[in-house]
């Protein structure tokens, strides 16, 4: 994948967080879009926390492993942007997704590379949210899709994703292949 194949995605991954924010018709303190420079260190070690708690068990068992050096680097990559969940109560991370500008076969996309909730904030709408809001800065950042990799063992996961309107992407391994992963994607509709 590209973060520069065309002049959309280029334009995109230039845009601050404000710029993103923009999109999101929300004026909801216990949401915020962050680039990956813009986190804490504090906020960092809560998202990669989060990730462990839910994922670990999950890369070790896959042909990915877990390598958690190696994770780091992919989430806080330079292009990475966070759309972060808070509790109102306490302001504690309830959950993110990290997403790129992306260009692939010729596809302007979002590519959600994390979604993540914690155990105290599932059921209740988040996850959903934040798929809505990545919906809205692919669509105002005129991307045509938004991707995603999830494990064939993550049942709930690829549940919540067809609920969605997820389907598997043309892209992705054949069941055939022994890949343990599956690729996403779901069409962006004009505002």
């Amino acid at each position: 994948m590209l973060a520069d194949g065309s002049k959309r995605v280029r334009d995109a991954n230039k845009a601050s967080a404000a710029e993103l924010s923009k999109a999101l018709s929300i004026s909801d303190p216990t949401y915020e879009v962050l680039t990956s420079s813009e986190l804490s260190k504090q906020l960092r070690e809560d998202i990669f926390a989060l990730l462990e708690i839910n994922m670990r068990d999950l890369y070790a068992q896959s042909s990915f492993g877990w390598d958690p050096t190696d994770k780091r680097k992919e989430m806080f990559d330079s292009l990475s942007r966070f759309i972060i969940a808070r509790r109102p109560d306490t302001h504690a991370l309830s959950g993110y997704t990290i997403f790129r500008f992306e260009h692939e076969d010729n596809s302007d996309m979002l590519y959600c590379y994390e979604l993540q909730v914690s155990n105290t904030s599932r059921r209740s709408g988040l996850g959903r949210k934040l798929m809505d809001l990545l919906g809205s800065i692919g669509r105002s950042w005129h991307m045509q899709k938004i991707m995603l990799t999830v494990f064939e063992a993550n049942d709930a996961a690829l549940a919540f994703y067809f609920a969605l309107g997820f389907v598997v992407d043309e892209t992705s391994p054949d069941t055939d292949d022994d890949a343990d992963y599956k690729i996403l994607s779901m069409q962006l509709g004009k505002h």
